[in-house]
């Protein structure tokens, strides 16, 4: 109606409006790389951080990655109360920020070369058909091939750069290198990892060093593992 202050609304669809995406798609791509490396690295880190623990740190981990990127690319950089970047020059809380992520993803990938060469340890010692509780109570005796034993020094030579390397002892990692020298008839290598083994979890070596023990008939050491 002519002289009418309210119009009729125009039919159609609204424009659409670009949705403000914190991250691109590159950059997504790169954190859920991030994270899934991390993954790996963290689980079962030095025997101390379970499964959901490491999926969390690594989710973070992700974000915090792409965060340390940008630190480089963008012209400004404001992460909650923290500008980082601003005008191309990275400010005071930038520098500190850049100091403190470069030195996790350090642990991080220093983590990552640790696991990597506990697993692979594993890999190589699961081919050996014979088992440290087999050996230590007789109920196999090891008939070991040429491949055998070119598995079992590619296993300690893992399990030797994991324990000198890692910042904390890894039972599994002792255990390896036990297993590993008593296949290869070093006694007394295989004792001193076994004792340090016992010393990181008594309730889960006790038995196994007892029968090492028992196994050269020294009863009265045995006897006093408890």
């Amino acid at each position: 109606r002519e002289g009418s202050r309210f119009a009729l609304p125009v039919a159609g669809n609204p424009p659409a409006q670009k949705k403000p995406w914190d991250f691109t798609w590159t950059e997504e791509i790169m954190g859920m790389a991030v994270a899934g490396f991390s993954v790996f690295a963290f689980r079962g880190l030095y025997g101390l951080i379970p499964a959901l623990l490491a999926v969390a740190l690594s989710v973070i981990n992700g974000y915090l990655a792409v965060q340390f990127i940008r630190i480089f690319r963008k012209r400004d950089l404001r992460v909650q109360r923290f500008q980082l970047k601003r005008s191309r020059q990275v400010t005071p809380a930038g520098r500190w920020a850049v100091l403190i992520l470069a030195a996790w993803f350090v642990f991080g990938a220093h983590s990552f070369l640790m696991q990597y060469q506990r697993f692979d340890g594993h890999r190589y010692l699961s081919r050996i058909p014979v088992g440290l509780d087999d050996l230590l109570t007789g109920a196999i005796e090891p008939n070991l091939t040429a491949d055998d034993h070119a598995n079992i020094e590619r296993a300690l030579r893992r399990f030797q750069f994991a324990d000198r390397f890692g910042i904390l002892g890894v039972l599994d990692v002792k255990s390896g290198l036990a297993l590993g020298n008593l296949l290869k008839g070093d006694l007394d290598s295989a004792e001193k990892f076994l004792r340090q083994a016992y010393e990181l979890n008594p309730q889960a070596i006790a038995d196994l060093l007892r029968n090492f023990l028992l196994m050269q008939d020294r009863q009265k050491e045995a006897a006093a593992i408890r």
